[in-house]
């Protein structure tokens, strides 16, 4: 079964289930396939995923160095491990039975009524926002984050159908589609909103920087004037972030002797290009959190510089009983503290990733000599783990960070409960 990335809890194409003993040789959940195999596939690529009639995994180029497939895994969103080659095999097997069972278990029995309550809160939320939008600009970046991270959420309940139907079906047509459906929700759908949600946060970012470093030319900045453009370009980077991942990966039936399985392998394209797309990947990843999080460090350090001058100025303009000047500037400061819980949330949640992504480029051999275990599969997953409580809970952030949005909430729940 696959376990895509994107929510991440989904990394690109992993195990689910319990694997059996193979005799392929594994590297980072993946086989490389031999001689005797067969592929039903035009394709002549010398790629497959596990033969395992039970679990699904990534594909490989056969004789590909292994910081090409590091740099490969990683840049396409892949957080499995790679497993260590200590010549202990049952060991080895053992220990991928483990990371197939629990990723099973996140993808069954954790990931439903996580994004059901995310959902459900990030909507209540998303509806005091909606109203508010009209207040200040932040207010429709802060709804349009949480549209997105509804959509991420409903994404992933799909990998959790996906997970159940192949499972328990018994119909091999149905079997595959869930197969598919489960891949790409995760390592496409989703992630791409989840990009979006974090885009969405650096362009906040910019906006909270200008308004308590330069607030009188806070209207004329075009991030307040055309907040509906910004959104639209948060997302089209999304899609480019992770338009790759259709191109370099496909889906077809590999066999070995008696036995077949369905999973996804790398298409011809990716194999005629492979070092022009693994830099095409890796440039498009850069966006999936390295950039964003760079762009938080730098815009919070110059917001926090903003609000201790604007600390010094509140109390200049209280001396000139100024009341409306310095409600508005309260107001600023607080959105500002909003914005820096956010940043900070999201810099934890894309933080691991980015880090496997950095090491596996930069620094082959150090990175790749230490991370080939379950190590890097740890970091993986993580941050995959990570992301999606992000974003099942950035509602909860703004409940506690604004009380008046905490005020409407609650005021929801109890018109409810008088009107029952």
């Amino acid at each position: 079964m696959v376990r895509p990335q994107g929510t991440d809890l989904l990394s690109e194409t992993t195990n689910l289930f319990p694997s059996n003993q193979n005799n392929h040789p594994r590297i980072n959940g993946l086989t490389s396939i031999k001689a005797g195999d067969k592929i039903h596939s035009e394709s002549t690529t010398k790629l497959s995923p596990s033969t395992d009639t039970n679990s699904l995994s990534s594909t490989i180029i056969e004789n590909l160095t292994m910081e090409d497939v590091a740099i490969s895994l990683i840049a396409n969103g892949s957080n499995n491990g790679l497993i260590e080659k200590n010549g202990n095999k049952k060991t080895g097997n053992d220990m991928n039975d483990v990371i197939d069972y629990i990723k099973y278990v996140q993808n069954v029995y954790v990931l439903p009524p996580l994004c059901m309550a995310g959902i459900a809160g990030n909507t209540v939320v998303g509806t005091v926002l909606f109203k508010q939008r009209s207040l200040n600009s932040s207010f429709i970046y802060m709804f349009a984050m949480v549209v997105a991270d509804i959509l991420s959420l409903i994404s992933d309940l799909f990998i959790s159908a996906g997970t159940i139907i192949e499972q328990y079906t018994t119909s091999e047509c149905l079997r595959k589609h869930s197969i598919e459906m489960s891949h790409w929700s995760g390592a496409l759908v989703s992630f791409t909103f989840r990009c979006t949600a974090i885009n969405i946060v650096c362009i906040l970012s910019v906006e909270r920087f200008i308004a308590i470093s330069y607030p009188f030319h806070l209207k004329s900045a075009l991030t307040v004037r055309f907040p509906l453009t910004f959104v639209s370009l948060a997302f089209l980077i999304g899609i480019f972030a992770n338009i790759a991942k259709p191109i370099n990966i496909k889906f077809m039936d590999i066999q070995k002797g008696n036995t077949s399985v369905y999973g996804a392998v790398r298409t011809d394209f990716y194999v005629a290009n492979k070092e022009i797309m693994n830099t095409v990947v890796f440039s498009q990843r850069l966006f999936t959190g390295p950039v964003q999080i760079i762009t938080f460090c730098v815009m919070n350090a110059l917001i926090i510089r903003g609000m201790l001058r604007s600390r010094k100025n509140m109390g200049d303009i209280k001396a000139l009983n100024a009341t409306l000047i310095s409600d508005r500037k309260h107001l600023q400061v607080k959105l500002c503290k909003l914005l820096l819980v956010f940043c900070v949330w999201n810099i934890l949640a894309f933080l691991p990733n980015s880090i496997l992504l950095i090491i596996a480029r930069f620094f082959p051999k150090l990175g790749l000599s230490n991370l080939r275990s379950y190590t890097a599969w740890l970091i993986g997953d993580s941050g995959d783990i990570l992301r999606v409580i992000n974003s099942a809970s950035d509602f909860i952030v703004i409940i506690l960070m604004s009380s008046n949005i905490r005020k409407s909430f609650c005021s929801k729940f109890k018109c409810k409960t008088i009107l029952t």
